[in-house]
């Protein structure tokens, strides 16, 4: 404990000024989460987990849209239905006490002292719900756990109450989930939306190395095609002709990056070592703006985790706030100098920015790729 206890104080001190930092962002710093902008569609986004190794979705990214396989809603029926083999399970009560007051903040949301009170202010509902999603997991394999063989003949009732809930579930999936239903196809659905009732259905009579078995499967099937080990090591990052020449040329005369019209090449820049200035802001690059952003009028677009994204005008510089995580930076090329840019990257032809101040010269072609280089010679 006090080894623990010294290492965080350790650790408070030496990240004392970015935390300060962070803290008094207005994005994510001064955030306030109240929930309640979660749709039930959510829900239901388990059932792509086993197609997503093996096509893309348009509607969101594989990993927004993954989840845990939690059969939802079969924990909150199974506790309804097996009630006597599970009421005096406090563990599995608790569990279900706190996932339904997640399903709360997420579909209905708290009041705004409520939130900062339980400091679910600080939590997104899209990502409150890979804690729901996890915790639902949980319950799931603590039910399987508990419950006791049995057949058919003996709960009859119970078994078709059960089945209908979870019809009307999927049901509900196939009217109203648009984006699920083309992705899947609606037959592929159906198939999927069969196979769930069965596993349901495996659960709720106790057969327990049925479903062990089943997971196992489900497992290796969303995974098999998933390679996690790469043999090749870093090469792709530190060995293109893209990633040495920009280590060469920083070798020879170091100085400040940016890439134009992008957020993902700047990342492969500043992966060579070199000093990118609009990477990923984190923290936020305060006094760099206020460079150019003199009476500081755009604090609050770039006091903010963000990607910034960097255009070239021959206009007036300013700032546009696109996403919570995104401004565009419309920056003048005379201010160039002001943030002592050295090197641009780009797969526009720049030529035509220069002027009497700054003279744009290029310095590499990436034929790969089509990147240019262009190092930023200044007149004045």
């Amino acid at each position: 404990f006090i080894f623990i206890f010294l290492f965080l104080i350790i650790l408070y001190l030496n990240t004392t000024i970015d935390l300060n930092k962070i803290s008094n962002t207005v994005y994510p710093g001064k955030r306030i989460s109240t929930g309640g902008e979660l749709k039930i569609d959510y829900f239901y986004n388990y059932i792509t987990n086993i197609f997503l190794p093996y096509r893309e979705p348009q509607y969101l990214n594989q990993s927004e849209l993954s989840s845990f396989f939690i059969f939802f809603p079969v924990p909150f029926l199974l506790y309804y239905f097996k009630y006597k083999e599970l009421k005096n399970d406090n563990l599995i009560k608790n569990m279900l006490i706190y996932s339904t007051i997640l399903c709360i903040y997420m579909l209905i949301g708290f009041p705004k002292f409520i939130s900062k009170i339980t400091l679910f202010s600080y939590i997104p509902d899209a990502r409150c719900f890979l804690i729901f999603s996890f915790s639902q997991f949980l319950t799931l394999l603590l039910m399987v756990s508990r419950i006791n063989k049995s057949y058919f003949k003996e709960d009859k009732i119970n078994i078709f109450m059960y089945n209908i809930c979870l019809f009307l579930f999927y049901y509900y999936g196939y009217i109203h989930l648009t984006n699920i239903i083309e992705y899947l196809g609606k037959y592929n659905y159906i198939l999927f939306c069969i196979f769930l009732f069965v596993v349901s259905n495996i659960i709720y009579f106790g057969r327990k190395k049925i479903f062990v078995f089943i997971m196992i499967v489900l497992t290796i099937f969303t995974g098999l095609t998933i390679n996690p080990i790469n043999f090749g090591g870093t090469e792709i990052v530190t060995d293109t002709p893209f990633a040495k020449k920009v280590r060469s040329i920083n070798q020879n005369e170091p100085g400040n990056w940016i890439t134009l019209n992008d957020r993902l090449i700047c990342k492969y820049v500043v992966a060579q070592g070199v000093t990118t200035l609009n990477a990923l802001n984190y923290p936020p690059q305060i006094e760099m703006y206020q460079k150019i952003d003199y009476n500081k009028k755009n604090t609050n677009v770039y006091n903010r985790y963000a990607h910034p994204v960097f255009e070239l005008t021959k206009g007036k510089t300013e700032f546009v706030l696109t996403y919570k995580d995104e401004f565009i930076l419309k920056l003048n090329v005379s201010d160039l100098k002001k943030l002592d840019v050295k090197y641009i990257v780009t797969k526009e032809r720049i030529d035509k920015y220069s002027n009497d101040e700054v003279i744009f010269k290029e310095v590499f072609y990436d034929e790969l790729d089509g990147y240019i280089f262009y190092k930023a010679n200044y007149t004045l």
